[in-house]
């Protein structure tokens, strides 16, 4: 583990689980959330950030413009090392129901970079149900 002031990040979790650190964003500072990207770079090391808002990306761009893949549905970022992707394809396919469409988009949206970012890059495909043919 990798402990930076008040952050703690846990680099030997992917060769444990084999899937990369996560970072839940909600509530920490954006001055934490830059120690973590200048953590992460240095070490090459891939991370997932979930609940980073729009606010807090835009202020992270300031510093470090281009590290992260966003994705403003699911309020996800990822950053992969190089020698992080690999070739494996991976889909996800969701439905959501009318009623709660964004709710439901944003979750799975979450799901499908959880999913798919740490393993592949930003190469995940999303089928959505828009509902069965009667």
């Amino acid at each position: 583990m990798s402990n930076i002031r008040d952050v703690n990040l846990d680099f030997d979790r992917e060769s444990r689980t084999g899937l990369a650190e996560a970072v839940f964003c909600q509530g920490k500072s954006i001055s934490q959330l830059r120690t973590i990207c200048d953590t992460i770079v240095k070490a090459e090391k891939p991370m997932l950030f979930t609940r980073l808002s729009d606010s807090q990306y835009r202020q992270l761009e300031e510093s470090h413009s281009g590290l992260l893949s966003y994705d403003e549905v699911s309020n996800t970022a990822f950053f992969l090392s190089g020698d992080s992707r690999t070739s494996v394809p991976v889909a996800v396919v969701w439905r959501g129901k009318p009623a709660a469409h964004w709710n439901s988009m944003a979750m799975n949206r979450s799901r499908s970079m959880t999913l798919a970012s740490p393993v592949c890059g930003e190469s995940q495909n999303d089928l959505k149900n828009s509902g069965i043919a009667k």
